[in-house]
């Protein structure tokens, strides 16, 4: 398997976060349990997400509030 097929690594985390679908105003709110350079783990409690659905995350690090762009790749109950 080539080199750039392999997850990066994950980091740990407990971080309480807001998502909304692109085309929502309602946000919802999920942990974010795992991330790494090349993805992240969101639990939330219910949801109807599906795989390539844009989503935007919105938490807050270092006191800092951060905005992402992020795509559902893959979903588990």
């Amino acid at each position: 398997m080539s080199a750039n097929l392999l997850p990066a690594p994950r980091t740990p985390l407990f971080l309480e976060v807001s998502f909304k679908r692109n085309y929502a105003r309602q946000e919802t709110v999920g942990i974010l349990k795992n991330i790494s350079l090349t993805g992240a783990f969101l639990e939330i409690p219910q949801h109807n997400l599906r795989n390539n659905e844009k989503i935007n995350l919105t938490f807050v690090v270092a006191e800092r509030e951060r905005k992402i762009s992020a795509e559902i790749v893959w979903t588990n109950s």
